[in-house]
């Protein structure tokens, strides 16, 4: 089975944040691999994965209280899934 690659926009912002997401990411066995670029001004999230998850996560994140949009999909050969406007905002807490 080939990967997808999922690319998310966030509001991750401190260390806080990234145990909501690491927390979120477990509950996907199907999940291989995952990484957040802090530095960019969009918070990518990127998530290299079995299956198209992503409508998922935006869920998943949401109920954790994180804004995300996704930006992009790509299947195991490098294709594009989109467009994609995919976001949900995070639940006040």
């Amino acid at each position: 089975m080939s990967n997808h690659i999922i690319i998310l926009s966030t509001t991750v912002n401190n260390p806080t944040d990234l145990q909501y997401v690491s927390q979120a990411m477990s509950t996907f066995p199907e999940i291989v691999e995952w990484s957040v670029d802090l530095e960019d001004c969009d918070k990518i999230l990127r998530i290299v994965c079995e299956n198209n998850i992503g409508d998922q996560l935006v869920k998943q994140l949401s109920i954790l209280g994180m804004y995300t949009e996704i930006l992009e999909v790509f299947d195991g050969n490098g294709n594009s899934l989109g467009p994609y406007n995919v976001m949900v905002a995070a639940k006040n807490l």
